[in-house]
């Protein structure tokens, strides 16, 4: 069988050309039919998919699907019977099985030409038009008369699917080069179903994606860390418990068993890029706004589940280990430096039928270099995160409490890390594929079609809620003891020799200690939450700080219990309004002016250019042999009028958002946040217990109502005062002289789809100079242009004391990586 599309050259013209060209190959079916079952079998020996309008550099047509191998493309093998069958229950080829299908597909190729995937793309969309605008005007006849009926609910046959597919490659170019190939390999597996039970099994063996790029360091962005195993193995066990038949069976226990390999990611911003750029060809403006518009009247598809599950009091009993990847982030595509993250490892058991257990551990964060040596230094590191899971049957108010538990969390980083992250970000996430992917333009028809879903009463209105909802509570406790971060001043380069951190080189200690947080949930849509922080410090760790006194620069306030959470936040939610309440303890921020520097030296920080060397052993040219097709370049003539505007309406449309309607939700969003008097202390000398020093004192208060579209904030800051008191003053609530008197500025903010409103309220502002305020800038000035002196001196001696790049050195002790062979 050929099928071949065309297409006009111009819109509305009568010139055309070949567009896509589709060929069937040896196509075959049979069926038996006997007395009690209907063998049918049929294949497709081949199929291909040829776009006529691209031609690859030997001049052949660019085929988008081909098949690999040249066993059949595709098989499928049905058995068909009843119950009435005398055999059904004895014979093993049926099995208590009324249609047993058998589906095989072998190897294909895909290959995704970006240009002609767009020129698929937009001729899709014009065909659509043309439908669109024969079709509108008989869906509106048949919508306003058509009536709904119920269709008589009928048990359905049992049968058994089993599928065979060898594997899928997809390739990724362009005109001129192959990007990215992607490999799919031996996903099998079956699906059954009978009137008391679901089995499924499925494995997956491998998947691969790589970067083809000739120029490439790093080929192989996707693939498995162990490659004796399969990659992915599922079996699934669901039984119906509502069927009198499950009485009968001796085994009748749910079950969910599985494991996942572990993979390793090569993540380079650039093929996520392009990966998101390809799916948003997919996307239009009408899908998007169908998205947005429309109200979702689907509930909950995990909490009806679970509704059933606790309703029935059904076992069910799981074992599945998840290894997930591993992820490296270089710092951009030809360095050999990078951020490793290994996810770790997920195990999802059942200790009992009620009772389950997920353990999550191995998690870490390091930053490496890729070389022979494979040096390391480790930015995270922390305890086993347990999840323990309780399915209450034995009371009338059914219930499932989940408890998490995490013991600490550790980070490390020094000015190096932190300056090596940020330049990941600068480096890396900036990268762009450079293969550029023709923009779409939407047709007119989409644009009016979108016009009706701004009107309110083609909007489809929400469900109401039944009264016969199963209730079913959720309980959720969270426990954390701690977060450590531990900031360092020194500069670990992995090239060099040292590995470990100088306990000397200690700079920040800020730890946060005893994260609770509970949920409860009781229907699809009341729940309630409340989270609360215990503790949160911050200590100065350097060794030239002579005061011990004034060695924690961030706590509660002084005259407070020190006992009492810091921060206790609060979620309500019920069927027409959500609030949220948050509420902040006194505290305050210790700041000295030699504190000051060193952390503008902590975050300014960049890594010498010395240091970015590439490892030997990856530049050069990506070796990786695959045989794939030459890219393809289009041949085509086509100029529709709408690709013609795209470039200027696109930047015309794009540049002006759609006024849209202001709606009004269901739901109102109340908002209170509030932060008790606090502190930001500036000390002139951290070495004198009794230092002078100048106060900032404010207090916080925000409130938002949200509805729709329409947004009300009104915050305030109060007891707004700066004045001058020494260390010691300050902790009996004593000023010394007053700078800034008391005062407050109030905000309110409206927010709407047509308008934005601001008015800002300030208050009285007194302000008076003291003598002893000159004093102390003098004195804080002095401070800070003496340490800088320090600094500038230790860099000068530094860069004095380095080994100089035009030092002399032996021919033979040399190495040129642009004249060595690739291993």
């Amino acid at each position: 069988i050929e099928l071949l599309l065309k297409r006009t050259l111009l819109d509305l013209s009568n010139d055309i050309e070949d567009f896509l060209h589709i060929y069937f190959q040896s196509i075959f079916a049979s069926i038996k039919i006997k007395t009690f079952d209907i063998e049918f079998y049929a294949y497709l020996e081949d199929l291909k998919i040829i776009d006529e309008q691209f031609e690859t550099n030997d001049k052949n047509k660019l085929n988008i699907l081909s098949s690999l191998n040249k066993s059949k493309l595709f098989e499928m093998n049905c058995l068909l019977t009843s119950t009435t069958n005398p055999l059904f229950s004895s014979s093993s080829s049926y099995n208590s099985i009324e249609n047993n299908i058998n589906l095989q597909l072998n190897k294909i190729l895909l290959n995704i030409n970006l240009d002609e995937l767009s020129s698929i793309i937009r001729f899709k969309n014009n065909i659509f038009q043309q439908l669109n605008n024969k079709s509108n005007s008989s869906k509106i006849q048949q919508t306003s008369s058509s009536t709904t009926t119920k269709s008589n609910s009928s048990s359905s046959s049992s049968f058994k699917i089993d599928f065979r597919l060898e594997g899928i490659s997809l390739l990724i170019e362009n005109s001129s080069s192959q990007i990215l190939y992607i490999e799919l390999e031996n996903l099998n597996g079956y699906l059954s179903k009978t009137n008391t039970q679901i089995l499924s099994h499925i494995i997956l063996n491998d998947f691969r994606i790589y970067d083809v790029f000739n120029k490439s360091i790093y080929p192989f962005i996707i693939f498995k860390e162990n490659k004796s195993n399969n990659l992915f193995s599922f079996d699934l066990s669901l039984f119906n418990y509502s069927n009198k038949l499950i009485k009968s069976l001796k085994t009748k226990d749910s079950y969910l068993k599985g494991q996942l390999e572990k993979l390793n990611i090569i993540f380079l911003y650039k093929h996520l890029d392009l990966i998101l750029s390809i799916i948003n060809l997919f996307q239009t403006k009408q899908n998007k706004l169908k998205q947005e518009d429309i109200p979702s009247n689907e509930p909950n598809f995990l909490l009806s589940i679970l509704q059933k599950y606790q309703q029935h009091s059904i076992e069910f009993h799981i074992n599945f280990i998840l290894n997930a990847p591993q992820i490296l982030i270089p710092v951009n595509s030809y360095s050999n430096q990078a951020i490793f993250i290994d996810l770790g490892k997920l195990s999802m058991y059942s200790e009992s039928n009620q009772q389950y257990k997920i353990i999550f551990e191995n998690l870490l964060i390091n930053r490496i270099i890729l070389n022979n040596e494979k040096k390391s230094l480790n930015l995270l590191e922390c305890s086993p995160f347990q999840t323990l899971i309780n399915r209450d049957f034995n009371s009338d108010n059914k219930e499932i409490y989940i408890k998490i538990f995490w013991d600490t969390i550790q980070f490390n980083l020094s000015k190096y890390d932190y300056a090596f992250i940020n330049k990941i970000f600068q480096e890396n996430f900036q990268e762009k594929i450079f293969h550029k992917i023709p923009q779409i333009q939407i047709t007119e028809q989409q644009d009016q079609d979108n016009e009706q879903y701004d009107s309110p009463s083609k909007l489809p209105t929400k469900k109401q809620s039944t009264s016969n909802e199963i209730p079913l509570n959720i309980r959720l406790d969270f426990q954390m003891k701690q977060i450590d971060l531990t900031l360092y001043l020194d500069e670990i380069d992995l090239n060099n020799s040292q590995l470990s951190r100088n306990e000397n080189n200690k700079f920040i200690y800020l730890t946060i200690q005893l994260i609770e947080a509970q949920f409860k949930q009781s229907t699809n849509r009341n729940y309630q939450g409340k989270i609360q922080i215990q503790h949160l410090f911050a200590d100065d760790l350097r060794q030239n700080n002579q005061n011990k006194n004034l060695v924690r620069l961030i706590n509660k306030g002084f005259n407070i219990d020190q006992n009492a959470p810091l921060l206790i936040a609060t979620l309500q939610n019920k069927l027409s309004n959500r609030t949220v309440n948050g509420e902040m303890e006194s505290f305050h921020i210790l700041i000295s002016t030699d504190m000051i520097l060193y952390m503008k030296e902590f975050f300014t920080y960049v890594i010498p250019s010395d240091d970015e060397t590439m490892s030997n052993k990856l530049i050069g040219s990506n070796d990786v042999q695959l045989n794939l097709p030459s890219p393809a370049k289009s041949i085509s003539q086509y100029k529709s009028l709408d690709h013609q505007r795209s470039s200027s309406l696109t930047t015309s449309e794009d540049n002006q958002p759609r006024r849209k309607r202001s709606t009004r939700s269901d739901i109102e969003t109340h908002m209170n946040i509030e932060i008790k008097p606090s502190q930001l202390i500036l000390l002139e000398d951290q070495n004198n217990n009794n230092s002078n020093c100048l106060v900032l004192n404010f207090s916080f208060l925000m409130k938002l109502i949200n509805n729709g579209d329409d947004t009300k904030i009104s915050s305030s800051i109060k007891d707004l005062a700066f004045y001058g008191s020494t260390f010691q003053q300050l902790k009996d609530s004593k000023v010394k002289y007053s700078i800034l008197q008391r005062s407050e500025i109030n905000a309110i903010i409206i927010m709407n789809s047509d308008e934005q409103k601001i008015d800002l309220n300030i208050g009285d502002l007194n302000i008076n100079i003291d003598p002893a305020l000159i004093k102390t800038f003098a004195s804080l000035s002095s401070s800070i242009n003496k340490k800088q002196e320090e600094i500038n001196s230790k860099e000068e001696k530094e860069k004095t004391n380095s080994k100089s790049i035009f030092d002399p050195k032996p021919f033979k002790d040399s190495i040129f990586w642009f004249i060595q062979s690739i291993k």
